[in-house]
């Protein structure tokens, strides 16, 4: 399953979702403030994928680490 860890407000984050759905992927997204914290994400993703988010979205597909949505789509399509 694909996750997506987005922001309320990023047309980034919008459009990965919308990526999704015409792709037929199953997705979860997360909301940031309130499904996670931003300390802790970048934390996690340092210590999961070595890399520290600085854009948005920031998605993984079943415990890889994909990027933002031109990483994204490149992978679907």
């Amino acid at each position: 399953m694909i996750t997506i860890y987005g922001k309320q407000g990023c047309p980034q984050c919008d459009q990965a979702k919308r990526f999704c759905e015409q792709m037929g992927q199953e997705y979860k997204y997360l909301t940031l403030g309130a499904d996670y914290q931003r300390e802790e994400f970048i934390q996690q993703m340092q210590n999961e994928y070595g890399v520290t988010p600085r854009t948005m979205p920031q998605i993984v597909q079943d415990g890889a680490y994909i990027g933002g949505f031109a990483e994204l789509k490149a992978h679907l399509s």
